[in-house]
């Protein structure tokens, strides 16, 4: 009897298991991009109007070509004199696409200025400068210009920031008043008459803003034309009172709010744990056997099918189970596999090649549904593409692909007539995921609420279940018998160098090793232990090696599967990046 494993071995091993492929998720993407400095300078002109120009370095790691800057539409009523450089080189504006050049793209709420360029394990320095008209509040005393320079939306932290805000040379009474929101702790701000200075004294993350309120005398303005009459020093001043009262209130709840998260947080870390916990041990504990199967089996245990063998191995269906189907169902008479010289001719490959040749057995009641549907659609294939296998499953891969998914269907249908899996856990199982769904989309939404790290905690927490829960699943006791007697057997065909195999049914055992993915030296030891000559394997006749030699048949399985499994993959991938609001712009690279 296999050794049951306890609950903690389960959890160590799933934990293992999806750390391992968070950290494949982390590393796959091949390249990245930091934001080292952001240097920026403001300049109120005389006539009202602000020139922007800002210095952003990038350090790549990988291969880049193209940049966004998103300017949201609000807080000044025109843009205009926009460009992009970097260094002395002045980028031009052009559909192309191609390097040195950019577009504008002006919508409903957002400007969006894209350039294009190649960059690859460098770091490179971009220039974005445009003139906003409308962005000060005239007011007849005072005027204010109210920025946010370093956004949240860039999805990068930003290394070092570096603001110059310069008031014109006019009549000036007094220094401008300046009031810092976002990372204020981050930051030191240095009035003077000209305007005032900002550096950053450490990295600000990519959440965190900095935005800066000033207020200067209307004076300064050559021309001022009043925009709001009823703005003031005073009204500013109770404004700010206002606002400081409203942070401190802000900072209260938040203190209040996070302190709840962290409860709520390890309520659902709990929660979660009991769940999984009370569902394994319910409907998840394995079957008890009274009789306990050999360690090691020599003989096939049973006439279950290489494809339903396969998939109650692994639980799933893949391109092994499909290449062993089609091996047995030649075996059986309706395929011949004939290995060729392979074409003459420069760039030609020198590998032999695997044609397959249908016979005139028409389809019968030995065949189950998945079989018939295979027979059916390799004679297709060869009366209208070829008998050439990598012709047969590389030509039109979208078709192929279409039908090997329709067929992998049908063997699991098939595969769940012979009731090896417990109804019951199934069902199960999708409750237990479905609980740890909904409380990890609960704690995603109470973490961006509350803001504690418990609930992030929690939210890692409950995906882990979430995927683990599919342990609940369990085989039935005739299931669990069959996997054990399986899996001796596949342990007996790893170990044919060391006992002679049952001998009586030889061309079975390399379709059933097929099914188990064996491959290589393992699968050359088997094939030399069964001892295989034509009369074995008719159905298998190798033109260019006449003894059917081991290594001949072991490429013949390697190239079949090959074949099948490069015209069924599929690929998919994606990403994006935005902007900010209320001024301070957001975007990105790639």
């Amino acid at each position: 009897m296999e050794k049951r494993p306890t609950l903690l071995r389960i959890l160590f091993s799933c934990i293992v298991t999806v750390l391992t492929l968070f950290g494949y998720q982390a590393t796959s993407f091949g390249k990245e991009y930091y934001i080292k400095n952001v240097v920026i300078t403001a300049e109120l002109l005389p006539d009202g109007d602000v020139r922007y120009v800002e210095h952003r370095t990038y350090a790549f790691d990988g291969s880049f070509s193209e940049a966004t800057y998103v300017l949201p539409l609000r807080g000044f009523d025109r843009i205009k004199e926009i460009s992009v450089g970097e260094n002395s080189w002045a980028y031009t504006t052009d559909l192309s696409k191609e390097p040195g050049t950019f577009l504008i793209n002006d919508g409903n709420s957002e400007i969006e200025i894209k350039w294009f360029y190649r960059a690859k394990d460098e770091t490179r320095t971009f220039e974005v400068s445009f003139t906003l008209e409308g962005a000060i509040i005239v007011g007849p005393d005072y005027s204010e210009f109210f920025w946010t320079y370093l956004s949240n939306d860039w999805g990068r932290n930003t290394e070092n920031l570096a603001v110059e805000f310069i008031i014109p040379a006019q009549v000036r009474r007094e220094s401008p008043r300046l009031w810092v929101s976002g990372a204020i702790q981050k930051v030191i701000i240095q009035p003077s008459y000209d305007g005032f200075t900002l550096q950053s004294t450490e990295p600000i993350q990519r959440r965190e803003r900095v935005s800066v309120r000033t207020v200067f005398p209307t004076n300064v303005l050559a021309q001022p034309i009043i925009t709001d009459p009823s703005f003031s020093l005073e009204s500013i001043l109770a404004d700010e009172e206002q606002r400081r009262i409203q942070a401190e209130i802000d900072a209260v709840k938040r203190a209040e709010y996070r302190e709840i998260g962290r409860y709520v947080g390890v309520l659902i870390i709990v929660l979660s744990v009991v769940i999984w916990i009370t569902m394994y041990r319910k409907y998840g504990e394995r079957a008890q056997l009274l009789q306990k199967p050999d360690d090691v089996l020599y003989a096939v245990p049973s006439d279950l099918p290489p494809a339903i063998v396969g998939w109650l191995m692994t639980s799933t269906v893949n391109t092994n189970h499909l290449v062993a189907t089609l091996f047995d169902v030649s075996r059986r008479g309706y395929f011949i596999l004939r290995e060729r010289e392979p074409e003459k001719g420069f760039l030609k490959s020198k590998n032999p090649v695997i044609h397959l040749e249908s016979t005139k057995k028409e389809p019968d009641e030995e065949l189950r549904e998945y079989e018939k549907e295979l027979v059916v659609f390799l004679r297709e294939r060869i009366e209208t593409i070829s008998t050439d296998m990598n012709k047969i499953f590389g030509t039109s891969p979208n078709i192929v692909s279409k039908w090997y998914h329709k067929w992998l269907s049908s063997v699991k249908k098939e595969a769940k007539e012979y009731n090896f899996i417990d109804s019951v856990s199934t069902h199960k199982m999708s409750f237990a995921m479905g609980y740890q769904g909904a409380l990890f989309v609960g704690s995603i939404v109470l973490a961006i609420i509350f803001k504690a790290p418990e609930l992030i905690a929690a939210v890692i927490v409950t995906l882990l279940f979430m995927l683990i829960s599919i342990g609940i699943q369990k085989r039935t006791p005739e299931g669990e018998m069959a996997f054990l007697k399986w899996k001796a057997y596949r342990k007996g065909l790893s170990m044919a160098n060391t006992r002679t195999l049952d001998q009586s049914t030889p061309e079975l055992h390399f379709i059933y090793a097929t099914a188990f993915g064996m491959n290589g030296k393992r699968l050359e030891s088997l094939l030399e232990d069964l001892s295989l000559d034509d009369n074995m394997l008719i159905w298998m006749s190798m033109s260019t090696n006449p003894a059917i030699g081991v290594r001949s048949i072991s490429a013949t399985i390697t190239n079949v599967t090959t074949a099948v499994a490069s015209s069924t993959a599929s690929f998919s991938g994606g990403g994006a990046a935005g902007g900010a609001a209320g001024g301070g712009a957001g975007g990105g690279a790639s």
